[in-house]
C-alpha cells in the first residue's frame, strides 16, 4: 500500500478520550482540517482587538473550489485563547459566489459567554457593508463582484441511513455525532444505505474490500464495525481521507480502517473481492464544477472501468452507483447487472461490473 501523501489526525482514540471529550475532540478535528488546508503557510493580520484573519495558500484549498486558491481564516482572539470562526474564499466558478464555512464547534456555540464575546467581536464586520467586508477580509477582494453565496459548513451529524443506524444502536455508538469536513461529501446521502444494503449480505470475513472515493469514510468504518475486517480506501481529495481516519477513530475502527490519497488507481497496488464506490454522477451535460456530486462526461468513470482488470481477485466485482445503463463506459472485457434501482429526481441504479467469463 502506497502511503506517500497519507495525513494523520492528532486526536486520541475513543476509548483514552477524557471527560471534555466532546469539546476535545471537535476543537481537534478543525484543527487538523485547517493544517490539511494549509494554514501553516500563513500571512496574518490583526482587523479587531480581538479579531485577525489569516490568509492560507495550501494546495487543498482548491477542494473548496477557492478562486486563486486563496482562503481567508477568521480567528477570534483573548490572551491566550484563539478560536477559528469561519473560513471564506470566493469560488472559482462562472458566477462567481461568496464562500463560507462555518468552524465554530457545538460545544462553543453552546458556551453562552463565549459565543457572546464572540458574537460582539463579529457583529461590526459583518454589519457593514459588502465591500468593507470583503476589504477587512482580504484587501485584494474589495473590487470583486459576486452572485451569491456558497455555504460549506462544518458538520457534525447523525447518520441517517437505517442500516448504519442499527448497526450504532448495538455498539453504544448510536448518539455520537461524526464529522464532515467542508469540501467532504457528506455521509448523509440517498446513495450510501442503498450502496451497503446491496453489498452487505456477501460480505465475510475473507473479504478483501477497496472504497474507491471513499468520502467521509462511513461505510469502510461500517464494514470494519460489523466484520471486524481491514477496509482500505482511497480518495483523490485529501481532506476527505482525514474525513474518513476522524470517524473510524470514533467509531473504534481506526486499527481496521486504512485510507490515503489516491487519483483513481494510480496508488493502488492490491486487488479485492469487492471495490465499491459511490462515485461523481457521470453527466454530459453542462453544470457547475462540483467534483464531489459530478463527473463530466464520464472521465472518471471511463478511467476506473479502464484500470479496474488489474484490481479485482479472481471472481472479483465493482459495485458502484451510476446511471442504468453503464454500456457507453464498460471496456469490452466487462459486462454489468442492476442490483437495484431507485430514483433521486433522476432515474439511478446501484450497479454489479464483473469481467465476462
Amino acid at each position: 500500500m502506497k502511503l506517500t501523501e497519507d495525513l494523520q489526525t492528532t486526536s486520541t482514540t475513543p476509548s483514552s478520550k477524557p471527560a471534555g471529550f466532546k469539546f476535545d475532540r471537535e476543537t481537534a478535528y478543525v484543527q487538523d482540517f485547517l493544517v490539511s488546508l494549509g494554514v501553516q503557510d500563513r500571512i496574518s493580520r490583526r482587523i479587531s482587538p480581538n479579531l485577525t484573519v489569516t490568509e492560507i495558500s495550501g494546495p487543498n484549498t482548491r477542494w473548496l473550489n477557492a478562486k486563486d486558491r486563496r482562503v481567508i481564516l477568521l480567528k477570534w482572539s483573548e490572551g491566550s485563547t484563539s478560536i477559528p470562526i469561519s473560513v471564506f474564499f470566493l469560488s472559482q466558478s462562472e458566477k462567481q459566489n461568496f464562500g463560507h464555512a462555518s468552524l465554530l464547534t457545538e460545544s462553543a456555540k453552546k458556551n453562552s459567554s463565549l459565543l457572546g464575546k464572540i458574537a460582539d467581536a463579529t457583529q461590526n464586520l459583518f454589519s457593514g457593508k459588502p465591500k468593507d467586508l470583503l476589504g477587512s477580509l482580504c484587501p485584494q477582494w474589495i473590487n470583486e463582484d459576486f452572485a451569491g453565496m456558497i455555504d460549506k459548513r462544518m458538520l457534525w451529524a447523525l447518520p441517517e441511513s437505517p442500516i448504519v443506524t442499527t448497526l450504532l444502536d448495538k455498539t453504544s455508538k448510536a448518539t455520537l455525532e461524526l464529522p464532515v469536513l467542508p469540501s467532504v461529501f457528506a455521509f448523509n446521502n440517498p446513495y450510501l444505505g442503498e450502496l451497503l444494503e446491496v453489498t452487505d449480505p456477501d460480505v465475510t470475513k475473507d473479504t478483501k474490500i477497496l472504497s474507491m472515493g471513499c468520502g467521509a469514510g462511513l461505510e469502510m468504518a461500517y464494514f470494519a464495525m460489523k466484520h471486524k475486517i481491514v477496509v482500505h480506501g482511497v480518495d483523490i481529495n485529501p481532506i476527505a481521507v482525514l474525513n474518513s481516519k476522524m470517524i473510524a477513530d470514533d467509531l473504534g475502527v481506526e486499527n481496521l480502517v486504512k485510507a490515503w490519497t489516491s487519483d483513481g488507481f494510480n496508488q493502488v497496488d492490491e486487488a479485492y473481492d469487492l471495490i465499491f464506490s459511490n462515485a461523481p454522477l457521470a453527466m454530459t451535460e453542462r453544470r457547475e464544477p462540483d467534483p464531489n456530486r459530478f463527473d463530466p462526461q464520464g472521465e472518471f468513470m471511463k478511467k476506473m472501468l479502464g484500470e479496474l482488470s488489474r484490481f479485482l481477485r479472481p471472481g472479483g466485482r465493482l459495485v458502484v452507483m451510476s446511471h442504468r445503463n453503464l454500456t457507453p463506459y464498460l471496456p469490452d472485457q466487462f459486462d454489468f447487472r442492476i442490483l437495484k434501482n431507485f430514483e433521486v429526481k433522476i432515474p439511478l441504479a446501484i450497479s454489479e461490473v464483473f469481467l465476462r467469463p
